[in-house]
């Protein structure tokens, strides 16, 4: 891996990190062994479940056969960013603000969403320009430099943020939550997520850029500029977490950090939008096995999200056209993995009900 983690010895939270995910390792191939027995007695043609099928298989790897997802619950941590001085954006940075007010209020889609699943759901400010208010504020810092003129944070506030996404995690896992999303909410994020992906997938920036919440053509060409001048001034990189610290933004590093402490507790972790994938992407370049901890949920509309999902060989399990962030692709995977888990978990067996395994061929291998 190019930009494989490498610990600054006098960086409080870079020993942290290290010493935290010392122990992350691949999820146990025998569990996996033991789920595709198990699948292949239900009384159902092979691989009749389909993505339902491949989506409990990757549960019960994760919790080593223990599953147990009926408590979900989605982190969005809330910053703001330097880089819309730039004008990559056409919303004032104002927005993060009162974005993360509306959720605190129940305003948001993402509270309508999570109203209807049911899950749990809670907003952490770890770099908003205006406090959103004492309960939820765990803050690095009030947003970011503008990458243009000096890197966006030091490498300290970069572990910093990776670490409250750690902590945060750690408490939310503490309390029960055992099935767990990652959303986010700030101006001028996917040109944060479109620059760091850029440089870890060694992407050409035009490849890498969509129009984010909205941009016209002036905008959209203005943010591929501003994001190669960036990497540009900001080169060269040493590590995934210098990336993230030279063009990134609190909010991915600290989706990193959720990333990674659902790995160490071998608690499923789902992926939402571009953001949310360029946090993943970071977590990587520290834990190199993280993928086998990750659900995706829906396919971005971003052409970033696309590369990394191609890159690391996830396939979203939904098709919605959708560019909204927040998490709200995750309740739509929380719901997926409930039926899923309950079909499969009681579904009969062919002795059970009187059919002969034998008589059915596996297709699946002919697609």
């Amino acid at each position: 891996m190019i930009f494989k983690f490498i610990k600054e010895k006098d960086l409080q939270f870079d020993s942290y990190i290290e010493e935290y995910t010392d122990s992350i390792k691949k999820c146990e191939e025998n569990f996996q062994i033991k789920i595709n027995e198990k699948c292949s007695e239900m009384a159902v043609p092979p691989g009749a479940f389909g993505h339902m099928e491949t989506l409990y298989k990757k549960i019960y790897s994760i919790t080593k056969g223990k599953v147990k997802v009926d408590k979900p619950g989605i982190l969005v941590y809330v910053s703001d960013n330097g880089i819309c001085e730039a004008g990559v954006s056409n919303n004032p940075t104002s927005t993060t603000y009162q974005v993360g007010r509306n959720m605190l209020e129940g305003k948001a889609a993402i509270n309508l969403l999570s109203e209807k699943i049911e899950n749990q759901l809670e907003i952490v400010d770890v770099g908003c320009l205006t406090d959103l208010e004492e309960s939820v504020t765990t803050k690095v810092s009030y947003g970011t430099n503008n990458f243009l003129e000096m890197p966006a944070m030091t490498r300290e506030q970069a572990g910093h943020a990776l670490v409250i996404g750690i902590q945060k995690t750690e408490e939310k896992i503490s309390e029960g939550w055992n099935l767990i999303g990652t959303g986010e909410m700030g101006v001028g994020n996917t040109t944060t997520s479109a620059a760091v992906i850029s440089v870890l997938l060694q992407e050409q920036v035009e490849r890498v850029v969509g129009f984010g919440a909205g941009l016209d053509n002036e905008g959209f060409n203005r943010k591929i500029m501003v994001i190669k001048e960036g990497l540009n001034k900001n080169s060269p990189f040493k590590d995934g977490l210098d990336v993230a610290a030279k063009v990134g933004g609190y909010d991915i590093l600290a989706i990193a950090g959720t990333f990674i402490a659902c790995a160490k507790h071998q608690v499923p972790c789902v992926i939402d939008g571009v953001i949310s994938i360029a946090g993943l992407l970071v977590a990587q370049t520290i834990v190199p096995d993280i993928c086998d901890y990750v659900l995706p949920s829906h396919n971005s509309m971003e052409p970033g999200f696309q590369l990394v999902a191609k890159r690391l060989g996830l396939e979203p399990f939904f098709q919605f056209n959708m560019r909204l962030g927040e998490g709200s692709g995750c309740p739509f995977l929380f719901q997926l993995v409930g039926t899923s888990c309950f079909l499969i978990e009681n579904m009969s067996q062919f002795e059970e009900v009187g059919l002969n395994r034998l008589d059915y061929v596996d297709i699946r291998n002919n697609n």
